[in-house]
This record gives C-alpha cells, sequence and structure tokens, in this order.
C-alpha cells in the first residue's frame, strides 16, 4: 500500500547509512519508480552532511523535500504516492524551485526570509538551500545565516488597514495593494523606514489611486 511504501521510505531516508541506501535504490532502478520523479542525489547527500556537521536530528520529510521536490506540483504527487500529511506537504513545498531565495546566505535575503517564514519555516529552507548550493557543511557564510533567529528577532510591519483607511476613500483590495507594495518596498530596504516614512508614502499612493 501507499502508506506502507511512505513508511519504508521515512525510515530509510532517516537511517544512519540513508545516502547509501538511497544510492542503491536508485542504482537498481527503484528510487524513481517510488517518486515518480528524477531524485537530487547530489543534493540529499550534501543535506545529510550539513546534518552531520550541525549535529541536528534527521528530518524525513525535510530530506525528501530536498531529494525529490523541484516544482511545487511535485508535492502534490509526492503526498499521493507516499500519503503524507499536510504538515509534511508543507515541509516539501519549502524546498520548490520559485520557494527558494536565491539570495540565502546573504544577511538581506536571510533577513527577508525570516520575516516572510518564521523561525522554524526559515530553519528548514535554509538547509534545503545550503544543500542545493552546493557550499560545504563548514562554509561559514552559510553557518552565520542559520544562526539569524538566535541574533536578529524580525520587526513588525508597522502599518495596518486601519492607517490606510484613514487616508482618503479607498476599497478593501486598493488597500491590500497599498499595504502589499509598501511591505514589499519597506523589506527591500532592510526594515528601515518608521511608521510616519511608510504613512507619507502610503499618502501619495493612495492619492494616485483615487485618480
Amino acid at each position: 500500500s501507499a502508506e506502507r511504501v511512505g513508511a519504508e521510505l521515512r525510515r530509510i531516508l532517516v537511517a544512519p547509512q540513508a545516502a547509501s541506501a538511497i544510492a542503491a535504490l536508485y542504482d537498481y532502478g527503484l528510487l524513481t519508480s517510488l517518486l515518480g520523479g528524477v531524485p537530487r542525489l547530489a543534493d540529499f547527500a550534501r543535506l545529510i552532511e550539513i546534518d552531520t556537521a550541525l549535529g541536528l536530528a534527521p528530518d524525513a520529510a525535510l530530506r525528501l523535500a530536498s531529494l525529490a521536490v523541484f516544482v511545487r506540483e511535485d508535492v502534490a504527487r509526492l503526498g499521493e504516492r507516499l500519503r503524507l500529511a499536510n504538515a509534511e506537504q508543507a515541509v516539501l513545498a519549502l524546498a520548490a524551485d520559485d520557494a527558494l531565495d536565491r539570495g540565502l546566505p546573504e544577511e538581506g535575503s536571510a533577513q527577508a526570509a525570516l520575516y516572510r517564514l518564521g523561525a522554524s519555516a526559515y530553519r528548514s529552507t535554509l538547509r534545503i538551500a545550503w544543500a542545493r548550493s552546493g557550499a560545504c557543511a563548514d562554509d561559514p557564510r552559510w553557518r552565520l545565516a542559520r544562526a539569524l533567529p538566535e541574533r536578529w528577532q524580525a520587526p513588525v510591519f508597522p502599518l495596518r488597514g486601519v492607517d490606510i483607511l484613514a487616508l482618503g476613500d479607498l476599497k478593501g483590495p486598493e488597500i491590500g495593494a497599498i499595504l502589499r507594495q509598501l511591505e514589499q518596498d519597506w523589506i527591500a530596504q532592510g526594515f528601515a523606514e518608521d511608521h510616519e516614512a511608510l504613512l507619507a508614502k502610503a499618502a501619495k499612493l493612495a492619492r494616485l489611486s483615487e485618480r
């Protein structure tokens, strides 16, 4: 059954010799059949090296994400083939090509990712991106980025919908669009602008929207 196959694969993914076991499954032509797609063997092996170097416990969903996910469509396929829980599929979605920040591990990109994802998903995403980058497990830039949640707290976006509503006769979609644009600019500029500066920008955008 799919449940049994999924359970057995999870055990292999976190086994002490997981890289060798997965490579053997691939060599015998079984892995591609199990996954329904081509695996990322090098990324998977590098993730194991990173986990080992950092003393991290193996995570079956994270390792499967690194091994088998290229695009978001892979998540649904694997979820069906292996009977994955919603939480496991959420981890897999972090590995989709369009979900990874190409700027990692640079500080600005790392801060933006942490703000967007939250600490737990950020750590998972960083491990996937690190493995995919080809950088070694001792790379100081990636290690520094991994420690970001311990040394930097993501700020709260200073504006709310009520702030925009007070600027004029704007509809809900217009308010949402202004907030999204301002938040994107705020993140891109390093979270530096305060409430008053953002409100001034919002007023300009509100006037343009009213036209």
